[in-house]
């Protein structure tokens, strides 16, 4: 059996105060901001109101000291701990100080500590300050060491003392029950969060079963209606252009339902200003995208940088070029030969990548500015992006680079 390691009392102490359980919520600056009043009028009244002595300037030096401190224990706790109780004891020891006149900061100090720590934890340290501060009292005092048969008024004052300071220590469960109340609403709002989660979820699948397959079909057979040669070719455009309407809501449906399902907050996000959900959803689009011209039958890999930064105007551009490059890889590309998809980002500018092999059945040259591709550059042209199409030893290559946004723009 392995030895225990045995620890100084004062090192084992410090560490169980230090143990701390602690709900950092926004209440804690109400909490800040109710103790500050408090501790104000409470120093008001008794320091100059109740008192029929005037107030020294050590007392008030450390009287005003005490209250500051006590209002700090929900941002340095243990610290704070230690140094509020230093205090009020210093200023218990000198000459003329009363329990009264830092009643609000005592009683505001054990209601942070119920409501800071755990109830255990609060109750030991009242205790130590209790005793501590009797000790203090009954020695500045000159308390008597044998019961007298009359009490003496200063000894009675001394009692009343050392029993006002105990009472204040019942504050304690002020702040543990305060405690016990934010810990069950908290837990109640978390469960109504994950319940209106799984109602997205929820949402979100039957979405993608029906309106997302029914999308796909339309979609399906408006491309197959476009190639059919029954048709005429007003026709058979026609038919080319509800596949490629259908194919950018499905898209975009797509993404909505993948956001539906993992965070609905990202949906607010600002239009001119950087965000983490606007990466998330352009990572989601490539893979998206990476996801269909596999399904095709091609081999595709595909590269994004780190620290990516893209407005939402940036994002829903970029995303739709990134569904007609997918498609253009799928109509038009060999499966034979791997794609590549990349996007990278500097200090100028955004830059979409693709390359793939052009197949060898395909009828003629690839269109440089057929529909798909005048409709990239019309969307890049909103953002003053270009679009750059080539081909290269029998490798389609499309280049769509965006601007970066100023700081100039983003305020505007």
């Amino acid at each position: 059996m392995a030895a225990r390691t045995a620890h100084p009392p004062l090192l084992s102490l410090s560490k169980y105060l230090t143990n701390k359980t602690t709900i950092n919520t926004p209440t804690t600056k109400i909490y800040v901001a109710i103790g500050t009043t408090y501790c104000v009028l409470s120093i008001f009244s008794t320091l100059f109101v109740s008192r029929p002595a005037p107030v020294s300037g050590q007392l008030l030096t450390l009287g005003l000291l005490t209250s500051l401190i006590s209002i700090t224990i929900p941002f340095w706790q243990p610290l704070a701990i230690a140094t509020f109780s230093a205090c009020m004891l210093s200023f218990l020891a000198l000459p003329g100080a009363y329990a009264s006149d830092i009643a609000g900061s005592l009683s505001l100090f054990y209601l942070y500590l119920g409501r800071f720590f755990r109830l255990k934890q609060a109750f030991l340290v009242f205790l130590i300050n209790d005793i501590a501060s009797a000790a203090i009292i009954l020695t500045s005092n000159n308390f008597p060491t044998a019961i007298p048969p009359v009490i003496t008024p200063s000894a009675r004052t001394s009692l009343l003392e050392i029993a006002e300071i105990t009472v204040y220590g019942f504050t304690i469960l002020i702040g543990a029950i305060a405690r016990q109340a934010e810990c069950f609403w908290y837990k109640q709002a978390n469960m109504k969060e994950q319940h209106l989660k799984r109602i997205r979820s929820d949402i979100a699948k039957d979405m993608h079963d029906l309106v997302s397959y029914s999308m796909s079909q339309t979609v399906l057979r408006a491309r197959v209606s476009s190639e059919d040669p029954a048709y005429s070719p007003e026709t058979k455009a026609e038919f080319a252009a509800i596949a490629r309407t259908g194919a950018d809501t499905l898209h975009e449906l797509r993404i909505l339902l993948y956001a539906l399902q993992k965070d609905s907050h990202y949906l607010s996000s600002s239009n001119d200003s950087p965000s983490i959900h606007a990466v998330d959803n352009i990572i989601v689009s490539a893979n998206l995208v990476t996801h269909d011209v596999t399904d095709a039958g091609f081999h595709m890999s595909c590269h994004i940088a780190d620290h990516i930064h893209l407005t939402r105007a940036q994002t829903l551009v970029l995303s739709r070029i990134l569904r007609e490059i997918g498609a253009n890889i799928i109509r038009h590309g060999d499966p034979a030969t791997p794609a590549t998809l990349t996007i990278s980002q500097n200090q100028d500018c955004i830059r979409i990548l693709s390359t793939n092999a052009v197949s060898e059945n395909l009828n003629g040259a690839l269109p440089s500015s057929g529909m798909g591709i005048l409709s990239m550059r019309e969307r890049l042209e909103a953002l003053s992006g270009t679009l750059t199409t080539s081909i290269e030893d029998g490798a389609w290559i499309i280049s769509a680079v965006v601007p970066q946004t100023t700081s100039k723009e983003r305020a505007e």
